[in-house]
């Protein structure tokens, strides 16, 4: 049975040579990062437009479960062709391909005000866009 889990995007600056601004799309059934969008363009869409996800218990899927990032999500199933279709390239680039699988966690984010995923969501649990200073 389909069951609606809403997304909770943080909007935060990604610790990168750029240093550029990320939404991250945390998922309300793991509380955990699944999904980056560049704080700009298309990626401002995908955050307007994406508040909840959907996923099947007793069938085992879930609607992002080709493009997800969540490595411990067991309904996961994203490879890299898999991500880098989602997002428009035949292939990964070369250093996104070498950190695949890595965990996205608080200490990936500048503001180390943030003491879990999961806690941010207590506070927010129908999810939304969460604006960070």
């Amino acid at each position: 049975m389909n069951k609606r889990y809403p997304v909770l995007w943080v909007d935060a600056k990604i610790m990168t040579n750029t240093k550029q601004r990320y939404y991250l799309g945390i998922c309300g059934y793991s509380k955990r990062v699944f999904h980056l969008a560049p704080a700009k363009s298309q990626g401002l869409l995908i955050v307007m437009i994406v508040r909840d996800l959907y996923l099947d218990d007793e069938l085992g899927i879930c609607e992002e479960q080709r493009r997800c990032l969540d490595v411990d999500c067991p309904f996961n199933k994203t490879t890299q062709e898999s991500f880098a279709h989602s997002i428009g390239c035949k292939k990964l680039p070369p250093k996104l391909s070498s950190q695949w699988g890595q965990r996205i966690s608080q200490n990936t984010i500048e503001d180390g005000s943030i003491a879990s995923f999961a806690d941010l969501f207590d506070k927010h649990p129908s999810g939304g866009v969460l604006a960070m200073k």
